[in-house]
């Protein structure tokens, strides 16, 4: 019998080391949620369910084609209150954010994220109720395309924008990715 053995980690927030369990992709899932049961309904959320076997969560999110940074990050807020990577945060898709929340059977949010994704979520969940951080919570970036620019860019073809192949087939990945995600 194997048992759960939580790997420490100096977590650092705000210049403050905190000294935390945290769970790994390397780690059995069974091991994880033997540990922690109360972290069934959060996994679940991902269409995970039991019966997870030996397999690891790196594992466990490649057969549910889940992004193990995202899932990890959830847990591992879950599990210790002062964990919070917000840099890591700010690396998540919006989808990822609305998908959760959707499943979630929580009825209450915090939202820290681009006020646009507001709209989807009421849309997505009329009866659960979401809460901003600020007012000021916007992307200058997504503001400054305008559809008088994207109408004219079609129009003349200008600005033409050069890249190698490399970095063009990168470039391509996220934009499938959306395109994808929209037509569901």
């Amino acid at each position: 019998m194997s048992w759960f053995l939580p790997q420490l980690n100096y977590y650092v927030n705000s210049g403050k080391k905190h000294n935390m369990p945290l769970v790994y992709p390397n780690m059995q899932m069974s091991e994880v949620v033997e540990e922690h049961p109360s972290l069934i309904p959060v996994i679940n959320r991902f269409g995970i369910r039991l019966g997870l076997g030996d397999k690891s969560v790196k594992t466990i999110c490649e057969e549910y084609k889940l992004d193990t940074d995202f899932l990890l990050t959830v847990i591992n807020t879950f599990l210790n209150e002062e964990y919070f990577p917000e840099k890591k945060l700010q690396t998540f898709h919006t989808s990822q954010i609305i998908d959760y929340a959707t499943k979630s059977e929580n009825n209450t949010f915090i939202i820290c994220t681009e006020m646009g994704v507001f709209y989807e979520l009421h849309q997505k969940n009329p009866e659960k109720k979401f809460y901003s951080v600020g007012h000021r919570q916007f992307c200058p970036n997504m503001k400054m395309v305008r559809l008088e620019g994207v109408k004219e860019a079609l129009e003349t073809m200008q600005p033409e924008v050069n890249l190698d192949e490399e970095m063009r087939q990168k470039a391509a990945l996220p934009l499938e990715k959306m395109l994808k995600l929209a037509a569901q």
